[in-house]
């Protein structure tokens, strides 16, 4: 369960989106920064459209009710937990009673947070996704508030160490195409809408980005029939001031399309702040489409070149009374099972603290090497050492197996 201390100031839960409805006049919705949102389902071991909470301008705590696996990706808001300083892009392990707190973005403006399992909404049209203009989807069709309770579904998989990636970066140089109605824009206007800086208006929201800018004027008074619209296509309204439709857009429109930007790019314009300048970089369909494709290609090869693993490890298990504590602190342990180890009882227990905590455990044979092992020479023969190494190996298993852990040799 997560509970929603403070909800912050547009907190909504969100999937990948609402597909194949728009014929009905059902708009996408869905993450805006849809790779920051799959990041995260990633990390915790969920498919990637799984719903998450969407988090803009931070500013928000949340209680976790249960001890869980958690993600938190996309803008950076220096995020702790119980005072502790969370990494964006790092799956990290949460306990019952925690508390997650997001503060204002240094960069970026969004924030997405995926836990194990995923959030425990209703499917609506094929989608958790939230859409606060119809009232449908997430939690209860609206955008969360102050003392909201999420459940969380169970975890169909389970991890012992944390683990980050490489976020992509985002950036105010934003790829388009040409729209139906570019022709219909004199030359001036074609020029200055490529090479001006557009300021995103305060008066944006998910539906749309009113930009703010040279106004453009077209060659023809001609009114348009309705026809029908997606996110990122960029319309001109009388005023002259273009709108990038989001995926809160409405699915029909009237007003000229000037340029669409390409769908590889559109994750940027959910991570560039209010009042930010943005520039718009001409581009050819080929160059939209080889966009596409690297993207896609980069999706193909996780997790290979994405993980960033650090194994944080320590030899436990030689009946040191600080084992069960230093055990929080670590990612994996290897367990005395040797000439210097605890009793049998010692190493039992530290095979169960290690389940408790869940650290990867290993084994830490060893010899008999008397006390001043560091003060003096020492030789070991292979056909002593290795019989007793054995010895030690059979029991460290069968005291593994009696825990239920799963040993390999």
């Amino acid at each position: 369960m997560l509970t929603l201390i403070r909800a912050g100031l547009y907190t909504s839960v969100q999937d990948a989106g609402r597909f194949g409805m728009r014929q009905s006049g059902v708009s996408y919705c869905g993450a805006l920064d849809r790779p920051a949102l799959e990041i995260a389902n990633v990390l915790v071991g969920n498919p990637g459209s799984t719903a998450a909470l969407e988090i803009t301008l931070g500013q928000c705590v949340i209680e976790f009710g249960q001890e869980t696996w958690f993600a938190l990706t996309g803008a950076g808001c220096d995020a702790t937990l119980d005072g502790k300083a969370v990494w964006t892009g790092w799956r990290l392990r949460a306990q019952a009673g925690q508390r997650l707190t997001l503060n204002r973005p240094s960069h970026g403006v969004r924030s997405y947070l995926a836990v194990a399992g995923g959030l425990d909404v209703p499917d609506v049209l094929g989608s958790c996704s939230t859409d606060a203009k119809a009232g449908i989807g997430g939690h209860e069709g609206r955008l969360l508030r102050d003392g909201d309770r999420l459940a969380i579904k169970p975890a169909e998989r389970h991890f012992s160490t944390a683990q980050g990636v490489k976020q992509l970066l985002w950036g105010n140089q934003i790829r388009a195409l040409p729209g139906p109605e570019y022709q219909e824009f004199d030359a001036a206007s074609q020029a200055s809408f490529w090479r001006s800086p557009w300021k995103i208006s305060p008066q944006s929201n998910r539906m749309g980005y009113r930009l703010q800018g040279q106004p453009l004027t077209r060659t023809t008074d001609r009114e348009l029939l309705s026809h029908g619209l997606l996110p990122g296509v960029i319309q001109v309204p009388p005023n002259g001031q273009p709108i990038v439709l989001m995926n809160d857009a409405q699915t029909t429109g009237g007003y000229p399309r000037i340029a669409c930007i390409i769908e590889a790019d559109r994750y940027h314009l959910a991570q560039i702040p209010l009042g930010q300048p943005i520039h718009f970089v001409q581009c050819t369909l080929e160059e939209a489409l080889k966009a596409g494709r690297i993207s896609s290609a980069t999706w193909s090869n996780w997790p290979g070149g994405w993980m960033a693993k650090i194994d944080l490890n320590a030899d436990l298990g030689e009946g040191g009374s600080a084992d069960d504590a230093l055990m929080t602190l670590v990612s994996s342990v290897n367990i005395a099972c040797g000439f210097h180890a605890g009793d049998a009882q010692t190493m039992l227990t530290s095979v169960r603290n290690a389940i408790k905590h869940g650290v990867a455990i290993g084994a830490h044979p060893g010899f008999p090497t008397g006390p001043i092992l560091a003060e003096r020479r020492w030789s070991c023969r292979r056909r002593r050492s290795t019989p007793r190494c054995s010895i030690r190996l059979a029991r460290w298993t069968r005291l593994s197996v009696r825990s239920r852990v799963c040993c390999a040799t």
